[in-house]
This record gives structure tokens, C-alpha cells and sequence, in this order.
């Protein structure tokens, strides 16, 4: 919904998986309701994490909706 791949600089006061999330929704409002599924995953460098989880540090954050296989 966004681009496939984005920079941005993360403000000093987002510290989770969550609140990257949300302050991502503010700044792409198009993509803000798809963002706030809570069916859609939270990867952060190359780990599936909980909106708990840190993104100090982080080097990738990533989004993807769930999927079914066979």
C-alpha cells in the first residue's frame, strides 16, 4: 500500500514494533487502516515479533498480512 520498500528515520520516541506501526499510519494516512490490522505481522530484521517487541537498534521493519498454504 505504502511502496514496496521505504527509508525513513524513526523518531527518538517510537521505541516499539506498535508505536512504529502506528506513527507509520500518521504519515502514510492511505495505508493507516490497513496498518492497524492486527492481522497483519510485524517483522523486524527478518524476526515475525509482538507490537511489544523493540525497534531500537533495528535495521529492517517490515509488514505482512497473513497467509494460508497447502
Amino acid at each position: 500500500m505504502i511502496a514496496r520498500r521505504i527509508e525513513v528515520e524513526r523518531p527518538k520516541d517510537v521505541r516499539t514494533a506498535g508505536q512504529f506501526r502506528e506513527w507509520l499510519g500518521t504519515q502514510y494516512p492511505g495505508a493507516a487502516a490497513a496498518l492497524a490490522s492486527p492481522r497483519l505481522k510485524i517483522v523486524v530484521d527478518d524476526e515475525i515479533v509482538l507490537p511489544t517487541a523493540s525497534v531500537s537498534g533495528a535495521k529492517t521493519v517490515e509488514f505482512f498480512p497473513l497467509v494460508s498454504g497447502g
